[in-house]
């Protein structure tokens, strides 16, 4: 199969996926018709549903119906009673990562990976290429605000694709991009790769792949040793970036820096997001648009009008002078760039909810979390959203709670295993003054609500 526009019926097994969420619309969008089905209800679920996409919970053979293929995350069982069901009936199948590459065959292809600001830089892609009159496809991990769907295909095929690549199961290495962002290198995902060595590779390979420019963060040592291209630009803070942040002056709200080009000032930027970690990541889709060709002046333009991602250090409310923000950090170091910018902020008190993500990372990150969580003046932690993992063994989120306590015995912290649990507790401690920020990429992006609830 080389043409996935040309499909009549679309079954999607694990659609709930971000990723798999946004080749699902694609390619609703381009006329086919796409079913699907996931473990569990969640919010990318509801949207599907909002957008006409029937989507059934829990896997059965009957859900693939009469599809004409089925398309499936590698983080589904091989077993899965739906692919078995397509086998039978002979089906193609494609893995998302075999998706994505016939989605975006014919388009010049802008791709984003890196353990960290992945959602965040290619919605800024986008949203250049898109006040830039270019019209690009988006293929982009998250909501970004401005755009009706996270995928964007102007009713067929685009000239220009922006593509969240992401590491996980190496689906990334599917992709041969024009152009890629890579953002920075961190220790993930090793339940597939194994060892950090055979990370670095997967990295190295992609970029091998690279047909025109790689475009990779200076800040990150790790990308630029493991990052190596013939036709490569560095970006960021530090001095070796030929694009370039300087002058960066930086509140909870908004973010402001001078853009320097090969070692000359070009603009300023006033961008309405906030976090140092931000101008990194504007700095690195400025690099990646200038070498598309779009003029600094358009670059300047698209990042002023970026108003960020759902779940990107989001202002949910306030409530009795409680500020709550909700954050997708799932990883050590964003959840320490979380907590960095918020304390920037005119609060008197953080207090950080933390959901941790996967019993894997869990286990083998534990230490780090404790350690990132120190910026916090209250912590409440809540047990491991699972995901597509089995529990394991003597690992939950009080792995967490012990390194935290052993880096500081006097942190204040609970843990609150049950979501639940939370909001009652946030009534107790908190007062007006507060932030309270959750963080996490489960199911805790429904607990703002629920606090502000309990907090009337």
């Amino acid at each position: 199969m080389t043409d996935l526009y040309g499909l009549r019926k679309v079954h999607f097994v694990g659609i709930g996926g971000v990723s798999m969420a946004a080749i699902a619309m694609v390619l609703q969008e381009s006329g086919a018709l796409v079913t699907g089905s996931d473990s569990e209800e969640s919010p990318t679920v509801g949207a599907l549903r909002d957008s006409g996409i029937a989507v059934s919970i829990g896997h059965s053979a009957e859900h693939v119906g009469d599809a004409d293929a089925v398309i499936y995350t590698a983080a589904i069982r091989l077993d899965n009673p739906e692919l078995n069901a397509a086998r039978l009936k002979g089906l193609p199948l494609l893995t998302r990562g075999e998706a994505l590459q016939l989605l975006v065959a014919d388009a010049r292809t802008i791709a984003v990976t890196g353990t960290h600001g992945k959602t965040t830089t290619s919605g800024m892609v986008a949203t250049i290429l898109s006040e830039a009159g270019l019209a690009p496809m988006n293929l982009v991990g998250g909501d970004v605000a401005g755009f009706e769907s996270r995928a964007v295909s102007r009713k067929g095929r685009g000239e220009m694709a922006v593509v969240e690549a992401c590491e996980a199961y190496g689906s990334f290495l599917f992709l041969k991009p024009a152009v890629a962002v890579i953002t920075n290198i961190d220790i993930d995902h090793l339940d597939h790769y194994g060892d950090v060595e055979s990370l670095h590779q997967a990295f190295a390979d992609f970029v091998s792949g690279v047909t025109e420019t790689a475009i990779v963060c200076a800040d990150d040592p790790i990308a630029v040793r493991v990052a190596q291209h013939s036709n490569r630009i560095l970006y960021g803070t530090r001095d070796e970036a030929y694009v370039r942040a300087v002058n960066i002056a930086n509140d909870v709200k908004s973010t402001r820096f001078d853009l320097q080009v090969d070692g000359s000032v070009v603009g300023s930027v006033a961008m309405p997001v906030s976090g140092v970690h931000n101008v990194v990541n504007a700095t690195g889709a400025a690099a990646a648009c200038i070498a598309l060709g779009v003029p600094v002046s358009e670059v300047i333009k698209g990042l002023e009008a970026f108003k960020g991602v759902a779940r990107r250090f989001e202002h949910r409310g306030s409530v009795n002078g409680v500020d709550l923000i909700d954050d997708y950090a799932h990883l050590p170091a964003e959840i320490e760039a979380g907590l960095t910018a918020v304390r920037q902020g005119p609060w008197e008190r953080v207090v950080a909810i933390f959901q941790p993500h996967l019993f894997t990372r869990t286990r083998d990150l534990a230490a780090d979390f404790g350690r990132a969580l120190m910026n916090a003046d209250i912590v409440v932690l809540t047990d491991i959203y699972g995901a597509r993992e089995q529990p394991l063994p003597g690992v939950s989120g009080k792995v967490v709670l012990e390194a935290l306590c052993e880096y500081d015995p006097n942190k204040r912290v609970a843990y609150l295993p049950r979501l639940e649990d939370v909001p009652s507790y946030i009534k107790e401690v908190a007062r007006a003054g507060d932030v309270v920020i959750t963080m996490g990429a489960g199911d805790i992006a429904r607990l703002p609500t629920l606090i502000k609830e309990g907090l009337l």
